[in-house]
């Protein structure tokens, strides 16, 4: 999950609270913890990176998501 964005929504609008820069080159440590600092009910998961073999198609790809709250 190269060149994504996490989101999360504050009761009047979406705010970015993670931008990935993982080279592609390079594995993105797994598992990964984002922090995220806001309340919210909302998480939004975002990319526009085009498959890196084809460069036809934008995927994400998530097997599995975890938020704790305080």
């Amino acid at each position: 999950m190269h060149y994504y964005s996490m989101h999360y929504w504050d009761g009047r609008s979406w705010k970015r609270c993670y931008t990935d820069q993982t080279d592609r080159s390079q594995p993105i440590p797994m598992p990964s913890t984002v922090p995220c600092n806001g309340s919210t009910q909302s998480i939004q998961f975002f990319t526009t990176e085009p498959d890196p073999q084809d460069k036809t198609e934008v995927f994400l790809e998530i097997c599995e998501v975890e938020i704790y709250g305080l």
